[in-house]
């Protein structure tokens, strides 16, 4: 007998071969949303001068109306991340204006990719979802039990710099969490870290630097690191409070069921 097998009353049944193809497509987005980021947004990193040279050609409010559509379609489609764009924010238009636009560039982000998780999981995932009881109690704990429970798992889930944006979109979305706290809770959750990007950015971008090289020859590798490991540390430490949270509220939801 297979002991790796799972039982009949376990509720990880293995995938059929409809169920797999059911799912196909989500796993394809899934591989998509978790490398493209990384790499489009170390590029716009490294061409930050040019950005910013498209959006002052455009100047005021248009600027940084183009910077949230942006930030928004890109994000949502999962091809730039929101760290990268947050700083981009920062560095044009200062640590206020940067940090408000990145956060509307985020709420729209997160409901482009919401709807298009939605679109491509379609009624198959909710069918996989459904028989499997384990699974079914997970996602319940989840987002079954009011929208305030919801609102808050989702704002801590937010928190954590461990979670990319595009792939808790996708995980969301084909979980069917309720649109509002969703909502809310994304933009609550994703507060510190975008404002300490754009904080960031605006600091480094206050001496005339034009890029990030001219930042390190400006300012020095040692102040230049010490930036990034303040903004790093920053976000780990609010991640960790965050996820030690959700552990606490999650496990309280469980252990309280029978």
């Amino acid at each position: 007998m297979n002991q790796n097998a799972p039982g009949p009353n376990s509720g990880l049944e293995p995938l059929d071969s409809d169920e797999k193809k059911q799912l196909r497509w989500i796993g394809v987005l899934a591989v998509c949303w978790t490398l493209l980021p990384a790499l489009f947004g170390f590029y716009l990193l490294a061409r930050i001068d040019l950005a910013k040279d498209q959006l002052d050609a455009i100047g005021g409010t248009g600027a940084i109306l183009v910077y949230i559509c942006f930030f928004a379609l890109t994000s949502g489609l999962g091809l730039l991340p929101t760290y990268a764009q947050a700083f981009l924010g920062g560095w044009v238009f200062g640590a206020s204006h940067g940090s408000l636009g990145a956060i509307a560039g985020i709420v729209g982000g997160a409901m482009i990719g919401f709807i298009l998780a939605r679109l491509v999981s379609g009624p198959g995932v909710e069918r996989v979802i459904e028989g499997r009881a384990k699974i079914v109690a997970i996602r319940n704990a989840l987002v079954g039990e009011g929208w305030l429970r919801t609102l808050m798992i989702v704002g801590l889930l937010r928190l954590s710099p461990n979670s990319p944006f595009a792939l808790m979109n996708l995980a969301m979305g084909s979980a069917r969490t309720p649109v509002l706290p969703y909502i809310i809770g994304t933009t609550l959750g994703i507060i510190p870290r975008t404002v300490f990007a754009a904080v960031i950015a605006a600091a480094a971008a206050s001496d005339g630097s034009q890029n990030l090289a001219d930042v390190i020859r400006n300012q020095g590798w040692v102040v230049s690191i010490l930036g990034v490991v303040i903004l790093i540390g920053s976000i780990a430490i609010v991640g960790a409070i965050g996820k030690q949270a959700l552990n606490r509220m999650v496990g309280t939801g469980n252990e309280a069921k029978p």
